[in-house]
């Protein structure tokens, strides 16, 4: 009796260890640290959280197109059809929704990617709440602010 309770809690154990590491048990440690996977395994450069088409938030990976070799993640078959429909738009998108700015331009902190305000067409990301009130106040200032620290990286990589 004892060692089939040893056994079972080994067993358990081994296999909770597998789910925690990210292992499905075909010998490819999916969850593996400090990279982030599509779901064919591939290494993905960012990973995108938001459909191009309805702009839900993806529940999981399952719907997908692949159009010049990246994949773009849909939250419904019906939006697999809308944008095999016109691939080319959707490509575009999740490509522009990229964020490059890496510092907020209120408090020189790192962004928050979920809090931005959206003014002549671009996200002006910060890195709280409190910052979001002072850019909706002067907006102007901080798309400015925004873009030339966005320049000045630029120039710094040449």
């Amino acid at each position: 009796m004892k060692t089939s309770i040893v056994a079972a809690l080994v067993l358990g154990t081994a296999l909770f260890g597998n789910l925690v590491m990210g292992n499905d048990g075909s010998g490819d440690m999916k969850g593996m640290k400090g990279m982030k996977h599509g779901s064919d395994g591939k290494a993905a450069v960012k990973k995108q959280t938001i459909c191009p088409v309805t702009n839900e938030k993806l529940k999981n990976m399952k719907y997908y197109v692949d159009v010049k070799g990246k994949r773009i993640f849909v939250c419904c078959k019906n939006c697999i059809s809308v944008v095999k429909k016109n691939p080319e738009k959707y490509l575009k998108k999740i490509v522009a929704d990229k964020i490059t700015q890496k510092k907020c331009p209120v408090m020189g902190r790192k962004i928050n990617p979920k809090l931005y305000y959206k003014y002549k067409n671009q996200k002006i990301y910060v890195c709280c709440p409190g910052c979001v009130a002072a850019v909706k106040k002067n907006p102007e200032k901080y798309l400015k602010r925004t873009k030339k620290m966005m320049q000045s990286k630029k120039s710094a990589r040449k």
